[in-house]
């Protein structure tokens, strides 16, 4: 059985040959992973909330929004996202993206997804993986009572190295590789069936009436 040597290996090597089925999980789904470096919309709308037109000062440079590994998308929505790094002794590296970058992009996709389905607030997730070196550590953001967000993180989970160890540290890498598809799976479902949307646009109990034609 061969095993890549991920201490020594590119970040595309640690996605494509050896962290792959953190996205193939979700082939024929309603759920697309997209890889090689995909910005995030909903974190580049964040950071481009203040921008403005002035005619006294300087109009900032559009920025673009965090690029993640993968993001996946359900549809048009951004429900999910992951990081990868090279290196796990780069504790700086590991500090600002599994601390800092991922948590802020999710949370940001996030504040999307319920300013455009506010009912659904208790009902939506956002996953995160980050990868460092042989790490894998997973995170989900909620909105368990509704007022303040809760991001979860679980510990950190060896990839196995050689044969030896491939029993014993697989099953718990394949358990978080569903969980996060489960949990992205509920939230797409959630969304679709919101009806907040259709009730705004069409009460209940009135009928559309068209105008007469000219």
């Amino acid at each position: 059985m061969y095993f890549l040597a991920l201490t020594a290996s590119l970040e595309s090597d640690n996605l494509y040959n050896s962290r792959g089925f953190l996205n193939t999980i979700c082939f024929y789904s309603k759920i697309e992973a997209f890889s090689k470096g995909k910005c995030s919309i909903a974190n580049g709308k964040a950071m481009n909330a203040k921008r403005k037109l002035s005619s006294l000062e300087e109009v900032s440079r559009k920025a673009v929004g965090g690029k993640m590994d993968t993001i996946y998308l359900g549809g048009e929505m951004e429900i999910g996202a992951l990081e990868i790094g090279s290196q796990k002794n780069d504790g700086t590296k590991d500090l600002k993206d599994g601390y800092f970058k991922l948590p802020i992009v999710i949370k940001d996709m996030m504040k999307t997804l319920i300013d455009k389905h506010p009912a659904m607030k208790k009902k939506v997730n956002i996953v995160g993986y980050n990868v460092q070196g042989n790490q894998i550590s997973y995170m989900n953001m909620d909105y368990p009572k509704g007022y303040a967000a809760r991001i979860r993180r679980l510990q950190q989970l060896p990839y196995p190295t050689s044969a030896e160890d491939y029993a014993s540290r697989m099953p718990a890498l394949l358990h978080i590789a569903y969980n996060g598809f489960k949990t992205m799976s509920n939230t797409l479902n959630a969304v679709e069936s919101d009806k907040s949307l259709s009730s705004a646009i069409l009460p209940s109990g009135k009928p559309l009436v068209l105008p007469n034609s000219l």
